[in-house]
């Protein structure tokens, strides 16, 4: 197959990756994607692979459907408001299979290196196939959507060697009955942390919950029985986005006090001695979505403690506090995961430049590296013709990825010109002078972007029109007035993704995005602009 706008290489097949082959073949690309598994799908499906990071067969997500979908493909309807790990990889499945993507997938087939050519035109994909020897595919592009889950992080514990039992990451943790019966302290205070704890506490002895921060916890849906997620709609991100311009500090406070007013609505009965508060503010660390955390911890089925000092003996913890906890039999480290880019030269690393003035700040980190990328996608040496999905979440997971992989076929097209060298480092460099100075106030995630300015910037290279439809133009307000119902609805209603596909642009659009938003938002659509109903 020959492509007019060239050859693409897609590297991984989690979700990033399924979404990316689907917009770069909707705009003309030849796409060859490749996955060293032999499913797609990536950490969505169930491996007792202790190498391979995968939700648990009880795994639940922490979105709601109307929240994770792509932008053109809703969740069934039988499918639950919080949907199983099992029916988000069916979901992936039927995705690839609904858009006919499978003919470009490379299964079983691993990724050792990825190069320019000898001339500098094109890049070299050096691959391992299935019962094969290596071999090298020629490509126009490359878009890497793995990387983030691979190589996990386990801190330096004095005396670590000490210890008798058994030490794994979270990446291992695969059947809560491994440790039937056994002390076990699970390190970190994470969604990953909740979730281990939670499950441990089913068959464990004890189960010790030691932590250094604090972190609001929120149930999955409200005291209305609604999805929570429901309640972050368009016009408070605006808002937020508005005061944030205005005064950080105060937005940050305001923010803080908004989440803790939901955690203690949600549960009034909260023991200060568990240290979940005060927490990192929310601008910083999104909050731990658990149902079931709170209670365990109330009923003492899990115990909170401070982090660990030392290990001073085969079976026995020394605590930030200085209390020894004994008896000990297995430690299990959520301690999050580092990127890893091993399969490009160090050149086009974007975690491998030097960051000194990150690293030593007070919470920067030279374990979870700085990557430089324009807009948090594009390699600043190729931008043109490299780019990465996974590094920083930007808009969310699922409708980040669609609305990402949107923006980088419109550039590799040509249908949306990057700005000069110039800008692009100027971008770069004030990039992580943001993260260098989020890294002196509170703990923050690696992947950190300003949504609101890269929201925009996405809506321009898509040319999806919501940046005009949505703005303070006429073509906002003759939206409003022609459209009320939609308009409410949108920045008013459930924030889905189907927005994204709802006009026409540069990008394909979807006839089933009014509807879709609509029934997200428990409305059915009659036909007609500007009619609804409430569903029955």
């Amino acid at each position: 197959m020959t492509s007019k706008s060239g050859r693409v290489a897609v590297i991984g097949l989690g979700a990033y990756g399924i979404v990316t082959v689907k917009n770069m073949l909707e705009i003309g690309f030849d796409v060859v994607a490749y996955d060293r598994n032999e499913y797609i799908g990536g950490l969505w499906t169930v491996t007792t692979d202790p190498g391979k990071t995968s939700v648990l067969p009880t795994t639940i997500s922490n979105q709601s459907k109307q929240r994770k979908s792509f932008t053109d493909f809703p969740f069934p309807d039988d499918v639950p408001d919080f949907p199983t790990g099992a029916q988000v990889q069916k979901y992936l499945e039927d995705y690839a299979d609904h858009f006919q993507l499978r003919p470009t997938f490379r299964l079983g087939t691993t990724v050792t290196g990825i190069d320019r050519s000898e001339k500098g035109e094109k890049w070299i994909v050096s691959i391992i196939k299935p019962d094969s020897n290596a071999t090298e595919e020629e490509f126009d592009k490359v878009i890497i959507t793995n990387g983030t889950f691979h190589s996990p992080v386990m801190p330096e514990v004095p005396g670590i060697e000490n210890f008798g039992g058994e030490v794994i990451h979270s990446q291992s943790f695969k059947d809560p009955n491994d440790f039937s019966g056994k002390n076990v302290v699970v390190v970190g205070l994470s969604n990953s942390a909740a979730d281990t704890a939670v499950e441990l506490s089913k068959v464990a002895a004890n189960v010790f919950l030691s932590h250094r921060s604090g972190a609001c916890v929120l149930p999955r849906k409200n005291a209305k029985g609604k999805p929570s997620d429901h309640t972050e709609t368009i016009t408070m991100s605006r808002l937020v986005g508005i005061l944030k311009s205005i005064s950080p500090r105060l937005t940050k406070f305001l923010y803080t006090r908004a989440i803790e007013k939901s955690m203690h609505a949600a549960y009034p009965t909260i023991d200060p001695s568990w240290n979940l508060l005060p927490a990192p503010p929310p601008t910083h660390n999104i909050p731990i979505i658990n149902d079931h955390l709170i209670s365990l911890l109330a009923d003492e089925s899990i115990y909170s403690l401070p982090g660990i000092a030392s290990i001073p003996s085969p079976h026995t913890l020394t605590l930030s506090d200085g209390t020894n906890l004994p008896n000990i039999d297995a430690i299990i480290f959520c301690t999050g995961y580092r990127a890893t880019f091993s399969i490009l030269p160090p050149s086009l690393d974007p975690t491998a430049h030097s960051t000194p003035e990150y690293d030593a700040a007070p919470f920067g980190s030279s374990v979870r590296r700085h990557a430089r990328l324009y807009q948090g996608i594009f390699s600043p040496a190729y931008p043109d013709s490299l780019a990465f999905i996974g590094p920083y979440i930007i808009i969310s997971a699922f409708t980040g990825a669609d609305v990402v992989s949107q923006a980088i076929a419109q550039v590799f097209s040509g249908g949306y010109p990057l700005p000069p060298q110039a800008e692009i480092e100027r971008s770069c460099d004030e990039h992580y002078a943001y993260c260098l100075a989020m890294a002196h106030i509170a703990r923050a995630p690696a992947g950190l972007v300003k949504n609101g300015e890269v929201g925009q910037w996405l809506n321009e290279a898509c040319g999806n029109g919501l940046n005009d439809m949505f703005g303070w133009g006429w073509e906002a307000w003759k939206f409003w007035w022609r459209e009320r119902e939609l308009y409410r609805l949108v920045v008013g209603g459930v924030n889905t993704g189907f927005l994204y596909r709802l006009f026409e642009g540069r990008r394909r659009s979807w006839d089933g995005a009014r509807e879709a938003i609509y029934r997200a938002n428990g409305r059915e659509w009659g036909g007609k602009k500007g009619d609804a109903g409430d569903v029955v």
